[in-house]
């Protein structure tokens, strides 16, 4: 898998017809010679990642986020890392470290699904105190 521009990422697959299908925003490149491997390429956005997951790709989060990073506190890059994995994978576990800063992470990884118009309410389960 290869990032083109931060804009698309090239990969070469057997399984073109069912990219192609699931993922309007793909585009076959040609098949490699002397193989049966296509070359496709994909616009790299949060849903096209979504999917290549659900298809069993490795992926990486489109980079960064094109967020206003809310609140009172400034966020680490493990912070916006954790964000934006949250925001890639429709259900996932956060089991960071105590004190990395998961619940701010979560809630501005919330935030920016509902700014997207992808959530409407949120239950981020933390001790009292935080």
């Amino acid at each position: 898998m290869e990032v083109l521009n931060g804009k698309a990422v090239k990969l070469n697959t057997r399984l073109t017809d069912t990219i192609l299908k699931q993922i309007p925003k793909s585009k076959n490149l040609g098949r490699i010679p002397d193989t049966d491997i296509d070359e496709v390429l994909i616009y790299w956005g949060r849903d096209e990642v979504r999917a290549l997951h659900s298809l069993g790709f490795k992926t990486v989060p489109p980079a960064p986020l094109k967020y206003n990073w809310t609140g009172v506190y400034t966020p680490m890059a493990h912070q916006k890392t954790t964000a934006e994995f949250l925001t890639t994978h429709d259900r996932c576990f956060l089991l960071s470290e105590q004190g990395t800063g998961k619940t701010c992470s979560a809630a501005w990884a919330a935030d920016y699904l509902m700014e997207l118009g992808e959530v409407k309410r949120v239950l981020i389960i933390c001790p009292i105190k935080t």
